[in-house]
């Protein structure tokens, strides 16, 4: 707080802020859009002779830059579909993992093909980008 003077002992003040006000309230970063980052896919390379194994899962990392409720979709590219929907409340911002088994949350057993996981984030209301990345599933 600074303060110009007019008169003896009469005083204008004014108000110079350097971080946070008093309340803690700042508008615009308080319920902004969660954001999904570093998406990967721990799968064997490209190589055609490279198979994944159905016992070991697939690993599918990901990034938050805050806590959030994750969706996730598996689509089929071929037909354009949605195959299953897994919702994972409560996520920690930071890195995250989720192990698939190649099933279906029905227990069945996804067909080779090419896939695309969908990944959407949601915070205090407000829904992130999906973020997208493509998988070639072979036995």
């Amino acid at each position: 707080v600074g303060a110009a003077y007019l008169a003896a002992h009469e005083y204008f003040g004014f108000n110079t802020w350097h971080g946070l006000p008093a309340n803690g309230n700042v508008i615009g970063l308080h319920g902004t859009k969660p954001r999904i980052e570093r998406v990967t896919i721990d799968v064997p390379t490209n190589d055609p002779h490279d198979f994944i194994d159905p016992q070991s899962g697939v690993l599918l990392s990901y990034g938050l830059d805050q806590s959030a409720d994750v969706t996730l979709e598996l689509l089929s590219l071929s037909r354009g579909a949605v195959i299953d929907t897994w919702n994972l409340p409560g996520q920690a911002a930071g890195a995250q993992e989720f192990l698939w088994q190649q099933t279906t949350n029905d227990g069945l057993r996804v067909a080779p093909g090419d896939y695309q996981w969908r990944i959407t984030a949601t915070a205090n209301g407000h829904t992130s980008r999906a973020v997208t990345i493509l998988m070639r599933l072979m036995y």
